[in-house]
């Protein structure tokens, strides 16, 4: 197997002249339809959609996803005040809070367990997780996967889940009490419904619609504000703590704040011991914590996830339990209980703190409402990726629009008004910020309008109440339906898992020496992440809290005191939420209906495929994991009677290959094809170059592997990067013999000297003449490139300008100008054109073999093009290249494979019995060109003409000045 480079787009040779194409990475025209197809070779359609995760340096830090937990959980100001009047008692109220704090370590227990080991996938033959974004949408789809339409497609339980977060998760109570504190702040003198009502709802508006801006126009700036917000209200929360110890260590001490001693004491002995008055306390105490979870809604967007999340949950959860305890006490020394029940407890805390109410009260509304923009901030950001997870799934109208990410950033504006003036070596700008790169990265912008939308109805829902009952009503729908309703089934999973086990994975490949068991329980699958016994109990302490949010709210408060303290009738919050849920499984119910009409009545059927493609969290420690890079998502309506496209390709599903002209085996496994041509790995001796672990050799050398090969050969020009190579696949198949070749010119010594005739012995010849013609085979990795381009003979060190080059060697002008190439004719070196050249010279490298090695000695030798593998090769991109292959992703046309489907043609060329030299009229050596394990017959004569493969292999002696024998 020779040169298996993991590589089909071109290489940074040299300082590129051209002025790229401005925002070539932001269209998405349907015009460029032909030309993306000319040049990828993909086919185009409109119904397949690739989603990406951020690139590196637009990561979410340990920092980030900290002030994430911090920003979303901190809200202790309107809150204390709904748990006094629940249970009249600071004893009580104290205990509530404490409560709300193991219920949340509970919590975040659950979400860690899950975020570190589901999803799962199977990547080259290997069981593991992944993290990913969409928290339970993703972890409840893996616990109950039925009932579903179609096997692994739309699943009801993340149906439930998506519609009713589409219906509640946003952040629509918190705009209502953002615009109510800006009022308050504005005209402090007058109470609540004094205030205009309608300019609050049209405050609130506003507000969500800027916070859906800000993420929309610069994602890093977003970031930026919520690390900034976070800040604050831990200062804020550290003042009340400091003004307290101060104010109380004076000389009169704590009773300074205490003239009626009574007024510390329960006030009302008979609504105290209601129960509906203890479920709304703890119902304010969960949506006060309800922020640790906040990670898993964007974890595929966290740098190393596996190492971050737990550390950001942890970290964020205690800061904000020691911080809500010690405030808590803060209130109960100052603030007496009834002035706690009729009051904001925080502007009551400042004014018996600074004896000025007027002041205290303005102060305070303008924290209490940059507190509420915070968590608007944080849950919009989180709230869009999360609502993008849900579009993937596409059971809901035009999936593909708020599923995608759109550049109308920052980034997009500072690069347009500086048009052509820019210079190509960089702006020195006074402010690093206002660099266009700092903001270039695409944002969420379908799944934010999808957000407002949402959020405005919900404000416009509950116009007839006051806003302070509306922010109360809202945030306990959120809290029914997403951390209790869900919770429960969240909880429940993870007995189940522990208790009944996981579902089964198929590996696609029987099982081998040393290759893990596809059966595994939990607790192996889990080992090392969470404790098993700790596990259970969360757990459970987790679901009895939630069934105890779910049951609770249907009793009827036993006091008419008790239930005209809540904001609407007692039964409107659990009302509403099971209408929602059941709104949710009706959807489902529908969509199953329609799909079914339409299947019987039209002969079509939904057919729904997702591809995700993985890299490393860190390449230089593979221990921390694969992170999710692209998905590709395809769903349409396919008639009956085709089989264009397949439900969820595994290998599984897919038949022994019968043959390279099977048209099934486009999106085949590395593994898969070894598997069905294990007779004709075994015994055999197999050489792999490049072999290194990030890339197509290594998953080349693995699926020969698997086939208990003679002997395994892997070169390379690293030696450690091959051992490495070697100790990852005897760890997975130990009963293998392993060898490695250093390789390079620098070793080989003199050309002529490696052209030094050789004999082989008796037993050598025997060997060789008793083996099938063609069982020795000699495989190139090329391109796309043979489609577009040909040779270029007549100017090999590329001093002549394209326009003078002959007809026949001339670029293809179209396929330059969509990289972002402009003028190119009148150039005579460009790195795209170079690495072209190359790719074709592969291609006529097997042909001049072939010709010389298959009818003397048997010898086959093919090339093929393994396909988009998403290696790191486009870090050294250009950055009109780069804006050119960001194009071709984003529109859907182009679609990356993975390393295991890029190794499969290679597997197909070096493997497959029927290969054999063929010619059809008029083309010569029809099958030495593969694309997608198939005989391509795309590639122009010129880059598969034997006559150039002469030239081609004749330049070398040319160069050394010698004739070579075969």
């Amino acid at each position: 197997m020779a040169d298996p480079l993991p590589v089909w787009l071109p290489r940074e040779d040299v300082a590129h002249t051209q002025q790229p194409p401005l925002f070539l990475g932001a269209q998405d025209d349907d015009d460029d339809n032909d030309l993306i197809r000319r040049v990828t070779g993909a086919p185009v359609n409109k119904n397949d959609f690739v989603t990406r995760t951020p690139k590196e340096p637009f990561r979410l830090s340990f920092m980030d996803v900290l002030c994430l937990v911090v920003n979303r959980t901190i809200g202790i100001f309107s809150g204390p005040q709904e748990v006094m009047k629940g249970v009249k008692s600071p004893g009580l109220a104290m205990l509530m809070w404490v409560l709300g704090c193991i219920h949340s370590i509970s919590g975040a227990h659950v979400f860690i367990e899950y975020g570190l080991n589901v999803p799962r996938y199977v990547i080259d033959g290997v069981e593991q997780s992944v993290p990913r974004s969409g928290g339970e949408l993703h972890y409840l789809s893996y616990v109950f996967p039925s009932p579903s339409y179609g096997q692994g497609t739309v699943l009801l339980s993340g149906v439930m889940f998506g519609i009713s977060f589409l219906c509640v998760g946003n952040m629509a109570s918190n705009c209502l009490d953002c615009a109510l504190r800006i009022m308050q702040a504005g005209q402090p003198r007058k109470t609540e419904l004094e205030l205009n009502k309608g300019a609050i709802y049209g405050i609130a508006i506003v507000i969500a619609t800027l916070t859906c801006f800000i993420h929309a126009f610069s994602r890093r700036g977003g970031i930026l504000l919520n690390n900034f917000l976070a800040f604050v209200k831990v200062c804020f929360l550290l003042a009340i703590i400091l003004s307290t110890w101060i104010k109380a260590g004076g000389s009169s001490g704590i009773w300074a704040f205490r003239n009626d001693f009574d007024t510390y004491v329960d006030v009302d002995a008979q609504v105290s011991t209601d129960q509906s008055g203890y479920t709304q306390a703890f119902y304010t105490v969960v949506f006060a914590y309800f922020g640790f979870y906040q990670p898993t809604y964007v974890l595929g967007e966290i740098k190393n996830p596996r190492k971050n999340l737990p550390r950001s949950i942890w970290w964020g959860l205690g800061i904000v339990s020691t911080l809500y305890l010690a405030v808590n006490v803060c209130y109960m020394i100052v603030v007496p209980p009834r002035a706690q029940m009729n009051n904001n407890v925080a502007q009551a805390f400042f004014a018996r703190i600074f004896d000025d109410s007027i002041a205290a009260k303005r102060t305070v509304s303008i924290l209490l409402a940059i507190s509420s923009f915070g968590n608007i901030v944080v849950w919009t950001f989180t709230a869009a990726r999360m609502k993008q997870e849900i579009a993937k799934k596409c059971f809901i109208p035009f999936a593909s629009f708020f599923a995608k990410n759109k550049d109308l950033s920052l980034g997009r504006l500072l690069l347009w008004l500086e048009g052509n003036k820019r210079d190509k070596q960089g702006r020195n700008r006074r402010f690093g910020f206002l660099e266009p790169a700092n903001h270039q990265e695409k944002t969420p912008v379908g799944a934010l309008c999808l957000h407002l939308v949402t959020c405005v109805i919900l404000i416009l829902a509950t116009f007839g109440m006051t806003p302070s009952n509306a922010y109360v009503l809202l945030s306990r729908l959120l809290c029914y339906v997403l951390a209790a309703f869900c919770g429960v089934f969240l909880a429940l999973g993870i007995l189940l898992l522990r208790f009944r086990g996981p579902p089964q994975t198929n590996l696609g490949s029987p099982e081998g020496p040393g290759q893990p068991s596809a059966t595994k329980t939990w607790a192996d699958m889990t080992s090392g992440t969470v404790n098993p016994r700790l596990s259970i109990v969360c757990a459970f302490l987790y679901l009895v809290g939630n069934l105890s949010l779910i049951i609770m709210p249907w009793v009827k408060p036993r006091s008419p005191a008790a239930a005209a303290a809540k904001p609407a009738a007692w039964y409107v919050v659990p009302t509403v939420s099971l209408s929602i849920i059941t709104f949710a499984s009706l959807w489902f119910v529908g969509f199953c209906a329609i799909t079914e009409y339409t299947s019987y009545s039209g002969r079509k059927r939904f057919v729904y495929a997702a591809l995700p493609e993985f890299d490393w969290a860190h390449r230089s420690q593979p221990e921390l994991g694969r992170i999710l890079k692209h998905e590709t998502i395809t769903r349409r309506w396919e008639a009956t009677e085709t089989h264009e496209l397949q439900a969820p390709i595994t290998s599984a599903e897919k038949g022994p290959l019968q043959a390279v002209s099977n048209m099934e085996m486009g999106h085949t496994e590395g593994l898969t094809v070894a598997r069905d041509f294990a007779d004709r790995i075994h015994g055999k001796t197999v050489l792999v170059t490049g072999a290194n672990l990030e890339g197509i050799g290594f998953s080349t050398a693995q699926a020969f592997a698997s086939g208990s090969p003679a002997q395994l050969i892997l070169c390379g020009r690293n030696p450690s990067k091959v051992r490495a190579a070697i100790d990852a696949l005897q760890a997975q198949y130990p009963h293998d013999d392993y060898r490695s070749l250093q390789v390079g010119l620098g070793r080989q010594g003199a050309p002529r000297l490696g052209r030094r005739p050789r004999r082989p012995n008796c037993r050598q010849q025997r060997r060789h003449h008793s083996s099938p013609r063609g069982d020795v085979r000699i495989v190139n990795v090329s391109s796309r490139s043979p489609t577009s381009s040909g040779p270029r003979f007549s100017d090999i060190n590329f001093e002549v300008k394209n326009g003078d080059l002959p007809e026949a060697e001339k670029p293809d002008e179209a396929m330059f100008r969509f990289w972002g190439y402009e003028n190119i004719m009148d150039h005579a070196k460009l790195p795209l054109d170079g690495y072209s050249r190359s790719m074709v010279a592969n291609v006529l490298f097997s042909v001049g073999a072939t010709d010389r090695l298959y009818e003397k000695y048997g010898i086959l030798s093919t090339s093929g093009n393994p396909g988009i593998i998403d290696t790191d090769l486009p870090c050294i991109f250009p950055a009109s290249e780069k804006r050119a292959m960001e194009a071709a992703f984003a529109s859907g046309k182009t679609k990356k494979r993975t390393l295991s489907m890029g190794a499969s043609t290679s597997l197909v060329a070096a493997l497959d019995p029927k290969l054999k030299v063929e010619s059809k009229p008029g083309q010569e050596n029809y099958g030495v060109f593969l694309e997608d394990c198939q005989i391509s017959d795309k590639a122009r004569p010129p880059a598969v003409s034997s006559q150039n493969a002469d030239i081609l292999w004749s330049l070398p002696e040319k160069l050394v000045g010698q004739t070579f024998s075969w």
